[in-house]
């Protein structure tokens, strides 16, 4: 009878040993499907903790845009626009010059 306990004790270790284990798998394939998808791993997480295999990734935004067209700045304006980011980043908090 005792030995039958220190079995079950035993099994239940090895059980709950793998069950750790498939749950760090989890995480990881979660955070491979974040990174394929562009979803928070977290949202991934929840949304099959809610739904199951049922649950859907979000559509990814689509792509921006290619600007065909260039611009052309002369050096005035270069300095100008150099200035006034400057004037910014150097402002306080919350206040624009």
């Amino acid at each position: 009878m005792e030995n039958d306990i220190e079995v079950l004790a035993d099994l239940l270790e090895q059980i709950s040993n793998k069950l750790d284990t498939l749950e760090q798998i989890d995480k990881s394939i979660d955070f491979l499907a974040a990174a394929m998808t562009g979803m928070d791993p977290l949202d991934i997480e929840f949304g099959q903790k809610a739904l199951g295999r049922l649950a859907q990734p979000r559509a990814l935004p689509p792509p921006p845009k290619e600007v065909e067209e260039s611009v052309q700045i002369d050096s005035a304006l270069l300095e100008e626009i150099i200035e006034e980011e400057i004037r910014q980043l150097l402002a306080p908090s919350g206040k624009e010059t």
